[in-house]
């Protein structure tokens, strides 16, 4: 069987992570995949940030810990994270969904996020999915000619 690459944009809209008391410092998304994920194939987690001035951002799919990142300068970035996409069938709920969670934890000595603040948006995973070859004969001719 042949494998596609293809993606599903969790969220576009960005949030603020952080420990000052207007902030949360966890958020929870949820996105599915189709049946015919392949799961031998690595799945990408990509994300934009904006951390100030230093921050740790965890993000977690089902469970599974994939970024656990130290962010001390400031500047925008996009962020990614190579992981393997058998963790996406794993942990589906009751409705088909997958489960993924950003936050900044307290209390890492150096890396600690009661410093500062980051905001993620952009949010999308990548993976592959398998195809059947040879999908059968051409379509038949719209009688149209030229």
């Amino acid at each position: 069987m042949a494998t596609l690459a293809t993606y599903q944009v969790v969220i576009d809209e960005p949030f603020t992570l952080g420990h000052q008391d207007q902030l949360t410092n966890d958020y929870h998304l949820s996105f599915q995949v189709p049946e015919n994920l392949d799961t031998s194939s690595p799945a990408i987690l990509a994300f934009r940030t904006n951390p100030d001035p230093v921050v740790t951002l965890n993000a977690q799919i089902n469970d599974m810990v994939i970024v656990r990142q130290r962010f001390d300068t400031g500047p925008a970035r996009s962020w990614h994270e190579v992981f393997s996409s058998s963790v996406l069938q794993e942990g589906k709920d009751s409705q088909g969904y997958n489960s993924l969670d950003f936050w900044t934890p307290r209390d890492e000595g150096e890396g600690s996020s009661d410093l500062g603040y980051i905001t993620v948006s952009d949010v999308v995973v990548f993976f592959q999915i398998t195809i059947r070859s040879g999908l059968g004969p051409a379509p038949e001719s719209s009688g149209v000619t030229e």
